[in-house]
């Protein structure tokens, strides 16, 4: 059974694919929550399935040592070794509590409104803020209105701090994605 069948998931699943596939099943999984027998073990398994496949590099080697078996030799080894660490972590979030496991790990993977609201914003200052500075140094150069050395200043100035809080808010953004795996 591969990591793909194991979250239920279609092998060319995106990475928002694979964390909704993650979450749903380990909601179900958890052995706080699941009453069946082997959920303990259902669980490290679906953790170690996400865990290979949420990296994109590790879901690159999985993908290629599936396909191509020759490969086996060199990528078994390292394989082996991210299913040994990701069952080791398995089961410490298999021993918390679920709301503990949610909120250490879950939470972590929820994409947040906020955050593309966010980026969008940043990304529209940066346009803005070349505009505006391309607007400035027209003005500045006299090319289109001779004389506006005010008008250009001002939109040099505007734009700059357009570029900086853009850069600023979107540098916030991306520390905010990788420290939440989104």
């Amino acid at each position: 059974m591969t990591y793909y069948q194991i979250l239920e998931i279609d092998a060319n699943a995106n990475a928002v694919e694979i964390k909704k596939a993650f979450r749903r099943l380990a909601m179900k999984y958890h052995p706080d929550i699941s009453r069946e027998d082997e959920a303990e073990t259902r669980f490290k398994i679906i953790y170690i399935a996400y865990d290979i496949l949420s990296d994109p590099y590790k879901k690159k080697l999985y993908d290629e040592f599936q396909l191509h078996k020759h490969l086996e030799e060199e990528s078994e080894p390292v394989i082996n070794e991210w299913r040994r660490k990701a069952y080791s972590q398995a089961g410490r979030y298999s021993r918390m509590h679920y709301k503990e496991f949610d909120d250490s790990m879950l939470s972590k993977i929820t994409f947040h409104t906020h955050q593309g609201v966010a980026f969008l914003f940043c990304f529209a200052l940066l346009c803005v803020g070349i505009i505006t500075l391309g607007i400035g140094f027209m003005f500045v150069n006299g090319k289109y209105f001779n004389g506006a050395y005010v008008l250009g200043t001002g939109s040099l100035v505007a734009g700059v701090l357009f570029l900086f809080y853009g850069a600023k808010g979107l540098i916030g953004v991306f520390s905010t994605w990788q420290g939440k795996e989104v």
